[in-house]
């Protein structure tokens, strides 16, 4: 027989908040791709634009009927040596790291997330950032 209470407070150092930012910007990146793919084969008349300008930073410009309804930045935050986040910008724009919405990287007793720092402060995954910068951008086109 054994307890059946063995959970520990997991530990996450530097490496590990680096290695997660990582992984959800690559997934952020992906999946701003393949979303975009899809939206310009589902509607006539859009058009998308994705640039993977490094492995930090991605851009993104829908166009419909030749004319821009949105563009994005998403770019990793570095401060202090470490990437503290990942950062969107309601702007293609590579100069500069203003940004209108970011996702810090923290933790809890056994798990990694990333918290938004506008009003709804909930943990998500990768897939939940990625869901959540993709909402913010796509909402222009979705405007009757």
């Amino acid at each position: 027989m054994r307890s059946s209470n063995l959970r520990i407070v997991k530990r996450f150092s530097e490496r590990d908040k680096d290695i997660f930012v990582e992984k959800a910007f690559e997934y952020i990146g992906k999946f701003f791709e393949n979303s975009l793919d899809e939206l310009a084969t589902r509607n006539p008349g859009v058009e998308c634009r994705f640039r993977r300008i490094d492995a930090t930073r991605i851009t993104a410009v829908t166009y419909r009927d030749g004319d821009i309804v949105g563009r994005c930045k998403v770019f990793v935050r570095d401060r202090q040596g470490f990437k503290s986040g990942i950062a969107y910008a309601n702007s293609d724009s590579l100069s500069g790291e203003a940004y209108n919405e970011e996702l810090t990287v923290e933790s809890d007793e056994q798990s990694l997330y990333l918290r938004p720092l506008g009003m709804d402060r909930q943990k998500l995954t990768a897939e939940g950032a990625a869901e959540l910068y993709w909402s913010i951008f796509i909402e222009p086109l979705q405007r009757p």
